[in-house]
């Protein structure tokens, strides 16, 4: 609502059914020319950020697969989701808030941040004993 509100030029993703993919905004096209977030003590780009055992905050377009072998997880990938986002967008059937939370089997997901309607930064939590 917001971006209509401000006139943020934007396009409309739809799939070849006519159903609705996404919301692409300049910001988004800039952030993907630009670059990815960096870490300012080695400027490599921060993709899962260790927050205490068993607890990341994670980049939302990191794939599933590389989020799988990084934090020994098994989160499922589908022809429909290829990213962490992809794959709670997919659970939440919606835009979620900041703060909003989803349980999957045994994770813990809070969306962290988010730039425009995309989903940048997630909180992955583990129960105890589950390193």
């Amino acid at each position: 609502l917001a971006l209509i509100r401000d006139d943020t030029p934007m396009l409309l993703v739809v799939d070849t059914h006519g159903g609705t993919e996404g919301l692409v905004t300049i910001a988004d096209l800039t952030g993907e020319i630009v670059g990815e977030e960096e870490d300012a003590a080695n400027g490599q780009p921060v993709a899962v950020r260790t927050m205490a055992p068993g607890h990341w905050c994670v980049a939302a377009d990191l794939e599933i697969d590389e989020i799988n072998r990084q934090l020994n997880i098994s989160l499922p990938q589908s022809e429909k989701h290829h990213t962490l986002a992809g794959f709670l967008l997919e659970q939440f059937q919606r835009i979620p808030a900041v703060g909003e939370s989803l349980h999957w089997h045994e994770l813990h997901f809070v969306v962290q941040r988010l730039k425009g309607p995309r989903i940048t930064h997630v909180e992955l939590r583990m129960p105890p004993g589950n390193p």
